[in-house]
């Protein structure tokens, strides 16, 4: 007996599949691709924004606030750089009024030392010495310590005026390398050849070479630019037209002609007489 008879699964198993008719029904995916989305929104639009020196591509509407926000942080770290140059002048202008101070300090006491000094410079100190040693021993010891004393205060306000010096130095080179940077910005030409030239115009302004040499304001030197350029635009202005051609000079042939005479320079009685003569001579012809 065939057991595949007897036994109803495994005759379920092999049975063949029914064939499958064609569906006329597509699927949600094929109804996807085949029919468009109405309801899918347009392709949001891009533009590109600088930032902190990169280059971003945001979204049209957020650009204005991306400029906003960048034009702030560019205001707020000026502030910032600002305030802090103003805090470091502020520091260094308080530590320049305390040595200040302490320099007229030093000064008075060097004066008063001076002053105590003066006062041994009548002493007989061999004479001293004779008539009283102890004396003579205690104030030349004195003596010595004050001039000691006196040659450190000296070193010290030394000190003090070559720092002071040095300082000033270096304040004016960034004074003139803060000049020379906004100058950069506001005069395209600028070099130091056009700085020669302005000094030109200062002079013809009446400036000395003192004056000249104290001249480190930008303000000074946009002035003397501005000078400059309407001095150069008056002169192109004020141009002489050129010249025009001289006329053509007639010249009177025949026999009585003595030279070249220019009939527009002629008196009235003269270009009467060469015009009957003229005509009278057409009239025998």
């Amino acid at each position: 007996m065939n057991e595949t008879e007897n036994n109803p699964v495994q005759q379920e198993l092999s049975a063949p599949e029914p064939a499958q008719e064609p569906s006329d029904i597509a699927t949600d995916a094929d109804q996807a691709e085949e029919t468009p989305d109405d309801s899918q929104e347009p392709q949001e639009e891009f533009e590109e924004v600088e930032y902190e020196g990169k280059r971003y591509a945001v979204p049209k509407e957020l650009k204005d606030a991306v400029l906003r926000q960048a034009d702030y942080t560019r205001k707020t770290q000026e502030l910032a750089q600002t305030r802090q140059q103003a805090e470091a002048d502020f520091a260094s202008k308080t530590a320049r009024i305390e040595a200040e101070r302490a320099n007229i300090q030093t000064v008075a006491r060097l004066t008063a030392m001076d002053e105590r000094l003066q006062m041994y410079q009548g002493v007989d100190w061999q004479q001293l010495s004779q008539t009283d040693p102890v004396r003579a021993q205690q104030e030349f010891f004195q003596y010595q310590q004050l001039k000691d004393s006196r040659q450190q205060f000296v070193s010290q306000v030394q000190q003090h005026e070559s720092q002071r010096a040095m300082q000033e130095q270096q304040e004016t080179a960034q004074r003139l390398q803060q000049a020379n940077d906004a100058l950069k910005r506001e005069i395209s030409n600028w070099s130091p050849d056009y700085a020669r030239e302005l000094r030109s115009v200062a002079k013809q302004l009446g400036a000395d070479e003192s004056e000249l040499d104290g001249i480190k304001a930008p303000w000074i030197v946009k002035a003397l630019h501005a000078q400059k350029v309407l001095s150069e635009m008056t002169k192109k202005a004020g141009a002489p037209a050129p010249t025009p051609a001289p006329k053509p000079v007639r010249t009177i042939s025949g026999g009585n002609a003595k030279g070249v005479v220019d009939p527009d320079r002629m008196s009235t009685e003269d270009w009467m007489r060469m015009e009957n003569a003229r005509m009278a001579k057409m009239r025998r012809r």
